[in-house]
């Protein structure tokens, strides 16, 4: 994972982006591209640009969702924190710490993930049922 140093769309905040190599060299050589373009009218350091050169925003992002959601056929509603959702729910499939998965999401508090993302299936049910009855014997 490549780590970036960014600002909140506010400015106000610093935060780390934690994001595949891959990705962040993909987006690098895109953001050259868009930097170059006739729209830009001047050099931003904005990771992700709109098609005018300059900083996406929030609902511009929520335009390019919906536009892809459209063209692929699904039929949910995605908003950009479904996302966000389905990014800490998969890091905790994979067995990931809560507190590193707490980190990546921004919480100040563990217990904010814990309370939000972590909500046991029935598999993980049965199988603390089971551990719990060979104990037992």
């Amino acid at each position: 994972a490549s780590v970036l140093n960014a600002q909140n769309s506010c400015g106000r905040n610093r935060v780390q982006l934690y994001l595949w190599y891959r990705l962040v060299r993909h987006l690098r050589q895109t953001q050259h591209v868009h930097q170059k373009s006739l729209f830009a009218k001047k050099i931003t350091n904005a990771l992700f640009l709109n098609f005018r050169g300059k900083r996406l925003t929030t609902r511009g992002f929520e335009y390019i969702l919906k536009q892809v959601t459209q063209k692929t056929g699904i039929e949910v509603e995605l908003h950009p924190h479904t996302l966000r959702h389905t990014f800490a729910t998969r890091c905790i499939e994979s067995q990931c710490d809560y507190k590193t998965v707490s980190v990546l999401l921004g919480h100040a508090n563990v217990s904010t993930t814990l309370n939000l993302y972590v909500h046991p299936n029935l598999d993980q049910k049965r199988k603390c049922i089971d551990k719990m009855f060979e104990h037992l014997k």
